[in-house]
């Protein structure tokens, strides 16, 4: 039987595992947030958080595995009425990925990346943090993100 929700697998016929950003690629969410390389952004995210759990933690490869999903904090633009100013950005990331670490098995983990960008209005002054949530849903991880979205940044703004 094929398990076509399967991660990447790799072997003489099919090459090493490789990631897949695919998903990231929506031309419905904006990105440039992430800089240059979303995907390298987002895969560094990823392993900066394992190494936390697990010093010397070496990621083999990573799958977005479902539609981002995103949301924004805006307000007027001073200078143009039309146009607004986005304040902080909120990303869900659905995953897979491959992970070893010394003297632990290779682990194949699926969750949410959870991105929270604040002062992007305020050159210099812009505020991140990264949450992965193992085995989480995205129901779930949207309902954190309303949460989440006012948890970093100016506490003035904190609900």
């Amino acid at each position: 039987m094929t398990d076509f929700g399967a991660a990447p697998q790799g072997g003489p016929q099919h090459g090493p595992p490789a990631d897949d950003f695919s998903r990231l690629a929506d031309p419905d969410q904006w990105m440039g947030w992430l800089g240059d390389d979303p995907a390298r952004a987002v895969r560094d995210s990823l392993t900066d958080c394992l190494a936390q759990q697990a010093p010397g933690a070496v990621v083999e490869w990573v799958e977005v595995t479902d539609r981002t999903s995103n949301r924004m904090s805006a307000r007027r633009d001073p200078d143009d009425e039309e146009m607004v100013v986005i304040t902080r950005i909120g990303l869900l990331v659905p995953f897979a990925l491959a992970v070893t670490a010394p003297g632990r098995a290779r682990e194949t983990l699926t969750g949410i990346l959870t991105w929270v960008a604040a002062g992007l209005d305020r050159p210099g002054a812009r505020k991140d943090q990264v949450w992965m949530d193992l085995r989480a849903t995205m129901p779930w991880a949207e309902d954190e993100l309303e949460k989440r979205m006012f948890l970093v940044g100016d506490p003035a703004l904190r609900g």
